[in-house]
């Protein structure tokens, strides 16, 4: 499925730095600004490139956690096993949000997902970010009261 610059911008690049901060911030890792950004922005060109390369759904979903993990790595300097429980951590929740989620709002609404993807920008939009709340709340909660599930961040040295 093709993305279209809208949905890039405004929901797959929001998507990536909130797996990225997630991810490494339950593991107690902070990185500058610019390195989420940066991992986000080739995050989003691996994206691209992946979901025009493979027609189905699943298996672009494991090679964008490995890439996402290739990235930290690669950007933040950390060990690689780090950067692949960090990516693994930003998924799970992902995946259990949409789970979630996505089944309330197909019910609800009585539409399937083919139906959802078809929508206007708009409500695509509106649904996206819905379907993400758990991996805002767990941002929330790392950002403002300094959640972690492990505290890693003090015992490796990153380049923030």
């Amino acid at each position: 499925m093709e993305l279209s610059l809208f949905r890039v911008i405004f929901t797959a690049f929001p998507e990536s730095l909130l797996l990225t901060y997630v991810g490494l911030g339950l593991l107690g890792v902070k990185l500058k600004w610019e390195d989420y950004i940066t991992i986000g922005f080739f995050y989003i060109v691996g994206l691209v490139i992946v979901r025009n390369v493979f027609d189905g759904y699943g298996l672009h979903v494991l090679i964008l956690c490995l890439l996402l993990a290739l990235l930290i790595k690669g950007i933040a300097k950390l060990d690689l096993s780090i950067s692949v429980i960090a990516s693994l951590f930003g998924f799970i929740i992902l995946f259990i949000s949409e789970a979630i989620f996505i089944s309330l709002i197909t019910g609800f609404l009585e539409i399937g997902i083919l139906e959802i993807i078809q929508l206007n920008n708009f409500y695509y939009l509106l649904i996206s970010h819905l379907s993400k709340s758990l991996l805002f709340i767990a941002f929330l909660l790392i950002h403002f009261l300094n959640f972690k599930l492990v505290d890693i961040g003090n015992e490796i040295d990153v380049k923030a």
